[in-house]
């Protein structure tokens, strides 16, 4: 009995947590950022932290598992909505980042999102029907070892007003078997 209470507060303290902030921006798993001219992608991470007690939102940066940076903004403990803004550079290569969100109260922090496999690199938008395949046969490949660990595939709902919001992202052979 004494386990069901403490998985009971568990689960209740992981939704009271993470209801603390509201996205307006917020990467997600898989998603592939557009490199820029010098071959990095700005990452954003901002929304609004509405609770109070907290006094600092943090974003933790991991390439391939190794922390590679961290950024920070400094709340007023005594507010209950509070905007923020983040942003981290990943670089356009061979790698996949990861990106931790924490809330502090002091010294101590909650973890409130953890993002995984995002990416960044080329773009290329190929648009179209079913016909539209960008590796046609892809299944071939797989047979001999293709790896697609950093290919990423990509679709939304018809007609939806902003595309960016309802986009969901994948591996390259996923959801359909092929990219396209």
């Amino acid at each position: 009995m004494k386990l069901l209470y403490c998985c009971l507060i568990l689960f209740l303290f992981y939704f009271t947590a993470s209801a603390q902030i509201n996205f307006s921006q917020l990467p997600r798993d898989l998603q592939l950022y557009p490199r820029e001219a010098n071959s990095m992608a700005a990452v954003p991470v901002s929304g609004t932290v509405i609770a109070g007690g907290y006094t600092k939102v943090g974003v933790q940066v991991l390439r391939e598992g190794a922390i590679t940076g961290f950024v920070s903004q400094t709340l007023v403990p005594t507010a209950t909505s509070q905007p923020f803004s983040l942003s981290s550079a990943i670089k356009a290569e061979k790698a996949e980042y990861e990106f931790k969100v924490f809330l502090y109260k002091g010294a101590d922090s909650t973890l409130i999102v953890d993002r995984k496999r995002i990416v960044s690199g080329d773009v290329y938008i190929i648009h179209g029907q079913s016909n539209a395949l960008a590796l046609g046969g892809l299944d071939t490949y797989y047979s001999f070892g293709f790896d697609d660990k950093y290919l990423r595939n990509c679709s939304y709902p018809y007609g939806v007003p902003s595309i960016p919001d309802a986009m969901s992202w994948f591996a390259a052979k996923d959801p359909y078997g092929s990219v396209g």
